[in-house]
């Protein structure tokens, strides 16, 4: 199975991916699924997207995450299977019994600490187990959403093929090397595959041994 993630279109920094528009993708198939996930997204909600994403390859269902939130059967049973896996009921109800002296804001943030889980899913887990009323729910989702920004990308960082590396996945890039150097694919489809340059190529071959 392959993991990719990307923060644009290839490697277009005109096409930005938009986290609104869409958090990640499963597609099904019985030799190579695949997921992929919005770099965009913070880091706690790409972790969410790579569970549920994987529920899809489970199932056998190709899906997309995000959109405009008209989510099928398969979607809620693969978000309902992602929280129980990040925050199992039992736990979190005797987390908010354990917590019940403090005021419902503070404990919020206290258990999404603890579960290392955003505060969506939190809020989502409590009014699930109605823990929390039907208008305090969506007062504090649209609290998050009016608040929530894209991530800022720091100055400096890894190199482009250790980038590219992370976003496509070793085990395509270092099969798509050992399969240009057998003589199973030209070099340029290689390069294609793993939008590096030939010298990079070359570079990632020696390492590997090839």
């Amino acid at each position: 199975m392959l993991i990719q993630k990307n923060s644009h279109v290839l490697n277009s920094i005109k096409h930005k991916l938009d986290s609104d528009e869409f958090r990640g993708f499963a597609l099904c198939d019985k030799y190579c699924p695949l997921i992929f996930l919005n770099e965009n997204d913070s880091s706690k909600a790409q972790i969410f997207t790579l569970i549920h994403e994987f529920c899809h390859i489970l199932l056998g269902e190709t899906g997309l995450s995000g959109g405009d939130g008209s989510a099928r059967g398969v979607e809620r049973l693969c978000d309902r299977i992602t929280v129980e896996y990040l925050v199992p009921e039992k736990d979190f109800r005797n987390c908010w019994e354990r917590g019940d002296s403090q005021e419902t804001l503070e404990l919020l943030d206290s258990l999404a600490e603890e579960f290392c889980v955003s505060k969506w899913v939190i809020i989502r887990r409590a009014h699930e187990l109605h823990l929390i009323s039907d208008a305090f729910f969506h007062e504090e989702l649209n609290k998050l959403l009016a608040f929530s920004k894209p991530k800022e990308k720091g100055k400096g960082g890894p190199s482009y093929t250790v980038i590219q590396q992370a976003r496509l996945g070793k085990l395509l890039i270092d099969n798509a090397i050992k399969a240009a150097y057998s003589g199973e694919i030209p070099f340029s489809e290689a390069m294609r595959l793993t939008l590096y340059s030939a010298n990079t190529i070359q570079k990632k071959a020696l390492e590997m041994g090839l």
